[in-house]
């Protein structure tokens, strides 16, 4: 049976796609800030979640180990944690437009750098970056958002 990762599983994409591996007979490791709070993956067979902060390395680095131990193997890795803000760039603070990159840029990087480990010791596996056509196109009042998707795109197609 093949285990899949799925970042941001709580909403979103994340969500539907645990559900949707589930089915397909797939072994999901879901992972959210707050799982216990979760009520609909907590019952699915053959799901298993995980607290996790993409945002602090350690986390990443300790629930990704967690789930290689409970899994023997991670086959894919779904990054989907994230998530969207619009507003007047000139009125974002800067704390505000780093909260915006840290979980989607600089928090993918630490799951694809750990999982990265992981597949190479293991010889095999696949990761999913979930962008958005926001990293393709650009609209007015996402100027921070937009930024973080170019950066998924061109740092995912540099390590390809």
């Amino acid at each position: 049976m093949k285990t899949v990762v799925i970042t941001g599983g709580s909403s979103g994409i994340g969500k539907p796609a645990a559900i949707y591996f589930q089915q397909q007979g797939w072994q999901v490791a879901g992972t959210m800030r707050s799982p216990e709070k979760e009520k609909e993956l907590n019952n699915l067979p053959n799901v298993k979640l995980y607290a996790l902060d993409v945002t602090q390395p350690a986390s990443v680095e300790q629930t990704l180990q967690e789930i290689q131990k409970d899994f023997s193997k991670i086959d894919v890795v779904v990054n989907n944690a994230g998530f969207g803000a619009d507003g007047v760039f000139e009125s974002m603070s800067n704390e505000f437009i780093e909260k915006q990159f840290d979980p989607n840029v600089f928090g993918l990087t630490r799951v694809t750098r750990e999982a990265i480990k992981i597949m190479r010791n293991q010889k095999s596996g696949t990761i999913v970056q979930i962008a958005s056509m926001g990293g393709r196109l650009a609209f007015p009042l996402f100027s921070s958002y937009h930024a973080t998707k170019w950066a998924v795109e061109e740092f995912t197609e540099s390590l390809q």
